[in-house]
Formats: C-alpha cells, structure tokens, sequence
C-alpha cells in the first residue's frame, strides 16, 4: 500500500487507512488491528469497505474524508481556471521605429515589434522555443523579452512575419494559461492536502 491516509481510530486502537494498492494501483482500505490483537492488517477495495454492513464511526469518517477530498478538487479546478483567466492574451500591438534600425546582419533590419503587455518570463521562453523549432526559410530570427518581440528581416517581409507571429503568440498565449492553471491546481491541492493531513493528526485531548 502506498500513500497512507489515516481517517479512522477506534478506543481500542484499531486504525484506518486509505491508501494505493501496489499491485492493482486503485484505492484501497487498510485495516490495522490493535497491539492486543496481533496488529494484523487487512485490505479491501474501497468499494467493499463502503459496502460492508453494520456501518460504524470509521464508515463515516471515510465519507467526510471522500467528500472533503471531492470539494478540495473543486475549488482547486476553481483556483485554476480563476489564475488562467487573470491572464490577458498577449498580442503584437505596434511597431517601435525609435528602436527599429539597422542590424549587424547585412541588409536585414532589426525591427521591435511593441506587445500589449510586459510578458512574463515563461512565456517569452516559450513562445522562443516554438519560434525556433519552425524557422524556415521563410522565417527570420525573432526573440520575445518583456513587452517586445524583435525580428530580424528585411522591411518587406514585416508584414508576414507579422502574421506568423501572431499564430505562434496564440499557440503560446493558450499554452501558458494551461500551464498557469495547472500549476494553481497542483499548488491548492498540495496546500488542502496538508491541512486534511494536519487536521486528521491532531490530538485534542
């Protein structure tokens, strides 16, 4: 059994787990016997233990526990899609001529293109990386820091850059919200986890 969980203890001490089974990799309870009794351990599927007739106080306990379990799941998928939507899509909204100017690549300009926002690290990271996984021919050098994208082309090929950029933003933009959303699952459901951990193992008397 991996990942154990207490959420019952009897008087007497025998204890409840929820847990992983090894082999079948579904969840399980684990019954712990008391010292008196040998502390023998019996597993059972979930589904067994939740069927098993006459209810006692651990049945409920691992109610609470599933249900606690299903509300922190909830407001974690909440958190997420709330830390996605606080993201406003990045998108190409000028051209900055005063930096704009000559490069030192030939007759190639360098050319700043101004973004709606100061993007976040990330998010230049991967918009550069999918840029230069599909350089083409066609496709000049560009690299995305803070609130500019700078490309490296003639005058004339601007404006299909352009185009192209604003494909690869679009792809990033849904890209980094997905990520931002995830890791704000991951960070709330690590935080409740803690504090059902927490909860289950303090003593009050």
């Amino acid at each position: 059994m991996e990942n154990l969980r207490e959420f019952a203890s009897s008087p007497n001490g025998d204890r409840w787990f929820l847990g992983m089974d090894d082999i079948s990799h579904t969840e399980c309870v684990l019954h712990r016997g008391n010292q008196s009794s040998g502390g023998y351990e019996t597993v059972m599927p979930l589904a067994v233990f939740l069927d098993r007739r006459p209810l006692g106080p651990e049945h409920s306990a691992l109610e609470m526990l599933l249900a606690d379990r299903h509300s922190d799941v909830d407001l974690a998928t909440y958190e997420g899609a709330k830390a996605s939507a606080e993201f406003q899509d990045i998108k190409i909204v000028a051209l900055n001529d005063g930096a704009s100017g000559l490069s030192d690549h030939g007759p190639l300009t360098s050319m700043v293109l101004a973004l709606s926002a100061d993007a976040p690290r990330e998010w230049s990271d991967m918009f550069n990386k999918t840029w230069e996984i599909n350089v083409g021919t066609m496709r000049r050098k560009a690299t995305a820091a803070g609130d500019t994208i700078t490309s490296i082309c003639m005058p004339y090929e601007l404006q299909g850059q352009i185009s192209q950029f604003n494909e690869v933003i679009a792809e990033t933009n849904i890209a980094y919200k997905e990520k931002v959303s995830q890791e704000e699952i991951a960070r709330h459901r690590e935080a409740r986890e803690a504090l059902r951990d927490l909860k289950h193992s303090l003593k009050y008397e």
